[in-house]
């Protein structure tokens, strides 16, 4: 029989529910450290193999490996998914002064490669069910300075990419795909990544690969590998990779390249993402599937048009279905029952952060003060982010980590939900709760 702290509430002195621990991510098998150790044993009789910068050796045969994975005609590699999106901008022919739509929930690296690159963010605002850019806010914020639009697979949740490319073909605008949490999603039957001018990954902590640190982007474009390569990769290699004749600044561009053992180990691990984002889709589906009906939470919607591969699993705060509870008490009784939860990481819309109220990036005034129009930002520019924002936005950290078998710990975090759920008048202060 249950004792009765099995059924109070853990913040009350009750037991807590979630008892099987948070699997680990990432894990490195002996397929990752023989592929390791292979190239380094080559690298002992070449004292060449280890660079990229001949266009040869572990990174180049990375890039391969990802075209080849995702179906696209030019890989590039970098040494993190920012600087594959600082990167991607320059290719398309961002400079500074120009426009950019940008997503207002997001993590700021989807913007601030703008900001790097002397443009200027303009902030659209999020579908309600997918957190991700529509092409009918985008249009919002479209101008004559316009050039490109950042669209972020939030989450590993793909957006609309049908009407989002027909809007941006419609104005001539490059568009990028920010695909860091989104490494395998897919939209209809192509992955993201192949859709827009071009797509941009990370290989960092938490995703659905990781080499440690690291980036790529993909494009079918062979004017846009160009200007990646000459934009992120050594000088040595523009000779090897670029055509001749092709205009290269001399000296004065950064070099984003990637490590070798970052590649070494994705490169292993490439065979692996399917099953591993089906094993996460399995299981974060049951607890979408265990959250059904539960009040005070809405469980992370998946598209019709998309495969979502869970970077995080982000349901929403239903505050009205449990009258009184503020979203700090509710998590803060989650996470007293064991539950992986935080409010979301988000925080601050993007727009509404000291930086761009002020308009100060590097130095006051830069880069608005480049553009063609006084741009500013305001509360109640996007409303859907704000709201998400200020109330409902929660992040359960199982995502990328949720491979193998995980249905006792999803079943221990539907249950602490609905013990929170079926409690929480015990949660209210007394004011409330006589209500």
């Amino acid at each position: 029989m249950n004792s009765p702290e099995t059924h109070r509430l853990a913040l009350l002195g009750g037991d807590p529910t979630v008892r099987t621990p948070l699997p680990t991510w990432p894990v490195l098998s002996d397929d990752e450290v023989a592929a390791l150790g292979e190239h380094l044993r080559r690298a002992r009789t070449d004292s060449t193999y280890l660079t990229s910068i001949f266009g040869s050796g572990p990174v180049v045969e990375f890039e391969r490996a990802v075209a080849d994975y995702f179906g696209a005609p030019y890989a590039v590699s970098t040494n993190s998914g920012w600087a594959a999106l600082h990167t991607a901008l320059v290719a398309v022919g961002v400079r500074p002064g120009d426009e950019v739509i940008v997503p207002a929930y997001t993590w700021p690296q989807s913007v601030s490669c703008v900001l790097q690159q002397g443009a200027i963010p303009v902030f659209a605002d999020i579908d309600p069910e997918t957190y991700t850019l529509t092409a009918e806010t985008a249009e919002k914020c479209l101008s004559p300075a316009t050039k490109a639009i950042v669209v972020v697979h939030l989450y590993g949740q793909p957006a609309d990419m049908t009407r989002m490319m027909a809007f941006a073909e419609a104005h001539g605008l490059a568009v990028i795909e920010d695909c860091a949490q989104a490494t395998g999603a897919m939209h209809r039957d192509r992955h993201v990544g192949t859709i827009g001018t071009v797509g941009c990954f990370s290989i960092g902590s938490g995703k659905q690969i990781v080499g440690g640190e690291g980036g790529f982007l993909l494009t079918s474009s062979e004017e846009v590998r160009h200007r990646a390569i000459a934009m992120s990769q050594h000088p040595q290699r523009h000779r090897v990779d670029l055509p001749g004749g092709y205009a290269v600044p001399d000296g004065f561009l950064p070099t984003y390249r990637m490590h070798p053992v970052a590649a070494s180990i994705c490169a292993a691990q490439l065979p692996k993402l399917r099953r591993w984002n089906d094993e996460r889709i399995v299981n974060l589906r049951a607890l979408s599937l265990a959250l059904e009906g539960c009040p005070g939470i809405r469980p992370a919607a998946e598209s019709t048009f998309g495969r979502h591969v869970y970077h995080l699993y982000c349901p929403t705060f239903v505050p009205e279905e449990l009258p009184g509870l503020s979203r700090d008490r509710y998590v803060e009784a989650l996470i007293a029952e064991g539950a992986p939860v935080r409010i979301g990481y988000v925080r601050t819309p993007l727009h509404l952060r000291k930086e761009m109220r002020e308009r100060k990036y590097l130095a006051p005034g830069f880069p608005w003060n480049l553009g063609s129009r006084d741009v500013h930002y305001a509360a109640g520019d996007c409303p859907v982010t704000e709201d998400r924002c200020a109330r409902t936005d929660i992040s359960v950290f199982l995502g990328a980590n949720a491979i193998g078998d995980q249905s006792a710990l999803v079943g221990e975090i539907a249950a602490a939900f609905w013990k929170v759920a079926r409690h929480h008048r015990e949660l209210l202060e007394p004011a409330h709760s006589q209500r």
